[in-house]
């Protein structure tokens, strides 16, 4: 990938405010997005950008409707729908990740005659389509090793980011169940084994942290992420009170968030960041690229601001990486680890309040902040149905050089663009 055939095959955008150059990379249609800020859509050649597009943008889809997995040729320009998925929702879409090579393509589907999730592995070049595991949130950087929580329960604390499931299909995990956890599954040989339980998670960690007996409680394990290196997981586990409440309502008023890491072979278990920590507000925890530390959100004082907040994997050294510039959206990091990408909400203190969001690049070292452009993000929807908000989740090229970003056009259509920061990250 690079300018020439950006210039050659995409046409230009402008917000009428950015810095940098942009592309359109999704001409046709609308209702792309890509997956989230911490996995690249961009193929491990570098050829190959796979999205998911939605059939309609005015509603949530109902168990059983298909969306699109598109790929596209970033050297020719060229759009392919190469399958269709029943196991999408409209923050993560269908979970699509990239496996070790261009051949494999990675992503959630569900079987509706079972009502059960899958893993699909596609080489798209072939046609060649397996079915196995239980579904797929992150998989490891070498491709072989996917990590998921139940993606049919993801729902239950928050609707956008697992799979559609009729409710009556759907468990309540009361307790602390053993049944339930993260999963792993080898890309290979298909196998699927529970890492750690719900059960486990918390009688190993009771002692580090403040939260409440967990017995009484609803718990469900959410994000599951590899470090860069493949030498850890983090995951989160979210917990409230057995009660009526819709699951935004309990994420503003009545939950618990703590997270973990762990090694693949279940030692090592960390509650890096416990529940006592995120009661000031926290949101969107990575990791740094020397996956030894976390990125995360958080809030440190009484003043509903938060600050960008490092910790190491073990749960020592929890501290503002600054005070100034405040944090917000989604914060990643270069691979250099000198610059910090992120976006913001809508309601957050660093918008203009008319519809946009800032992209902002931080200087690491200096502090010093630039805003890369404004990008509209704000759906008619989403008034109505929160999961239907556009999160420009920026994400890092593969090369280091771009941001991939989801947003709106002039016409307001869903598209996934890129932004060269080369000279500004690079230099």
């Amino acid at each position: 990938m690079d300018n020439n055939n950006l210039n050659k095959n995409f046409n230009r955008f402008s917000t009428g405010d950015s810095i940098v150059p942009i592309w359109n990379l999704t001409p046709e249609g609308s209702g792309y997005f890509h997956r989230f800020f911490d996995t690249c859509p961009v193929s491990p050649s570098g050829r190959y950008l796979a999205l998911l597009k939605m059939p309609f943008e005015d509603r949530p889809p109902m168990p059983g409707e298909e969306a699109a997995i598109v790929v596209i040729d970033l050297e020719n320009g060229t759009e392919k729908i190469v399958d269709q998925t029943k196991g999408w929702e409209c923050q993560l879409g269908a979970n699509i990740n990239w496996g070790a090579s261009d051949e494999v393509l990675l992503y959630s589907d569900v079987d509706t005659e079972i009502w059960r999730p899958h893993c699909v592995r596609l080489n798209f070049f072939t046609g060649e389509r397996k079915i196995f595991g239980k579904g797929i949130y992150h998989v490891s950087p070498d491709g072989q090793w996917i990590a998921c929580s139940s993606p049919e329960l993801m729902r239950r604390t928050q609707p956008g980011y697992g799979v559609m499931i009729p409710e009556e299909n759907i468990r309540r995990n009361y307790g602390l169940r053993e049944d339930d956890g993260v999963y792993l599954t080898n890309v290979e040989t298909e196998e699927c084994k529970q890492l750690i339980s719900i059960k486990e998670v918390v009688e190993r960690t009771q002692a580090q942290v403040s939260y409440p007996d967990l017995k009484q409680m609803e718990n469900y394990i959410f994000h599951t992420k590899w470090s860069p290196d493949g030498s850890r997981l983090l995951f989160s586990l979210r917990s409230y009170p057995k009660d009526d409440q819709t699951p935004m309502t309990r994420m503003k008023y009545n939950m618990f968030f703590n997270v973990y890491t762990i090694k693949p072979d279940g030692t090592e278990l960390y509650n890096a960041v416990s529940d006592k920590y995120w009661a000031l507000g926290g949101h969107h925890i990575n990791w740094f690229p020397n996956s030894r530390k976390l990125s995360m959100n958080l809030g440190f004082k009484e003043d509903g601001i938060m600050r960008l907040t490092q910790v190491n994997y073990d749960g020592t050294e929890l501290k503002m990486m600054m005070e100034e510039p405040i944090g917000s959206g989604h914060p990643t990091i270069h691979p250099d680890g000198r610059y910090l990408a992120t976006d913001a909400y809508q309601f957050e203190p660093v918008t203009k309040n008319d519809g946009t969001v800032p992209m902002r690049l931080i200087n690491l070292e200096t502090r010093e902040q630039q805003v890369l452009f404004n990008i509209d993000v704000t759906t008619e929807e989403q008034s109505k149905y929160i999961d239907l908000r556009v999160d420009a989740h920026p994400v890092w090229s593969r090369c280091a050089r771009y941001l991939l970003f989801n947003g709106l056009d002039e016409a307001k259509k869903r598209r996934v663009f890129i932004a060269d920061v080369d000279e500004l990250v690079n230099s």
